[in-house]
């Protein structure tokens, strides 16, 4: 058995509960009723987007950070990537929202010098995948070795 909690103390509202909720709940289901040798991270992003087109048609709000990338700072440099596959990153430190118009992130990128801000999406085929993301370049995690 198993149980997956949501404690709402800071729970505002149904919407933010059905945002708690999903994908997380998806990810409980699979690793309670799949075999541990069944459960493979690409295949479980597959089925997980599949149910995010019933949640969309039933107005359901859900986390897309699933989708965000993992940025690290070394030195003078960002460094990202992403957890699902297919997913091209997109970027700007002007301040301005970033889309498919924007830079592709393709390996380190020197940090700009002055920048302060770095602005970061992701697309896949065009489509916006994750969040518009704002960061601060001096509280961007260091990069361990």
């Amino acid at each position: 058995g198993g149980q997956g909690n949501l404690w709402t103390e800071s729970v505002y509202n149904l919407r933010h509960a059905q945002y708690m909720t999903w994908p997380r709940s998806f990810a409980l289901a699979e690793v309670l009723w799949s075999d541990k040798e069944d459960q493979e991270w690409n295949d479980f992003i597959g089925r997980m987007e599949e149910h995010f087109v019933r949640l969309d048609a039933a107005d359901v709000k859900y986390a897309v950070s699933v989708f965000d990338p993992i940025i690290k700072r070394k030195a003078d440099q960002i460094a990202m990537e992403t957890e699902v596959a297919d997913l091209s990153i997109h970027y700007s430190f002007d301040d301005s929202y970033p889309d498919t118009h924007y830079p592709v992130y393709a390996g380190p990128i020197d940090i700009p010098e002055g920048a302060s801000i770095l602005r970061v999406v992701t697309f896949r085929k065009g489509i916006q995948m994750g969040k518009q993301m704002k960061l601060e370049i001096a509280k961007i995690p260091e990069k361990k070795e």
